[in-house]
């Protein structure tokens, strides 16, 4: 080993935080190289005399070590490497909600089309209930009978998010409530969307009853008919 390298060794070797240890052997040995050739040239040293001299016009190295890991402290050294791994963690976690959000709202714009069933009616009823607007997109029958009334919600707030459930909604026929199954399609920060499936009453009238006492009834004879 040269003389250069023991005496980067022995400087680093005080040198407590771990990540410092390299850059400022990099930073220490450059100086003392750039010093030997200056040596051989001003002074006609051979390579192994100018190296040792040029170590030894740095200084004993335990001091000059001592004196380094005062300047980079270890816990200023572990502060900077908590500080940066958390500013990766917020950034990986910001990524990773801003492209739920944005997947959220993509799946909220898209509109909504159930499996297995054909549309029967355009419906498009808005209806005003506890701070959103409900709008009642269209009426679908599925392969078993069933139907399907697709629906979306928009939040007049932006930052309130809709917690629907199936008690925001029956469906009527006459004095008795049809099943109603519930299912939610997205859920973004502007609103949802989902789709009511239930069995066809005996006339042409569904009749819906919502959370706050409002009833909207849909004529399936003065819809808008799919062709």
């Amino acid at each position: 080993m040269n003389p250069i390298e023991t005496y980067v060794q022995a400087v680093t070797a005080q040198i407590h935080f771990f990540l410092d240890r390299g850059r400022i052997g990099d930073e220490l040995r450059a100086h003392l190289q750039d010093s030997a050739e200056d040596l051989m040239q001003e002074e006609g040293l051979t390579p192994e005399q100018a190296q040792a001299e040029a170590a030894a016009r740095m200084g004993d190295p335990q001091a000059v070590g001592q004196e380094l890991n005062r300047i980079h402290h270890p816990l200023l050294g572990w502060l900077w490497l908590i500080t940066m791994s958390c500013a990766a963690i917020a950034g990986i976690v910001l990524v990773y909600l801003l492209l739920t959000v944005g997947w959220n709202e993509i799946q909220y714009l898209l509109p909504m089309t159930p499996e297995q069933a054909e549309k029967i009616a355009v419906v498009n009823e808005k209806v005003e209930l506890a701070g959103h607007t409900v709008t009642l997109d269209a009426l679908w029958k599925s392969d078993e009978g069933k139907l399907i009334l697709t629906y979306h919600i928009r939040n007049k707030l932006s930052y309130s998010r809709s917690g629907w459930s199936v008690d925001f909604f029956s469906i009527q026929n006459g004095d008795d409530s049809l099943p109603v199954y519930p299912y939610f399609e997205a859920t973004s920060l502007f609103g949802s969307k989902g789709m009511l499936t239930f069995t066809a009453p005996a006339s042409d009238v569904i009749e819906l009853s919502l959370i706050d006492g409002q009833r909207v009834t849909l004529d399936l004879k003065q819809l808008e008919l799919k062709k």
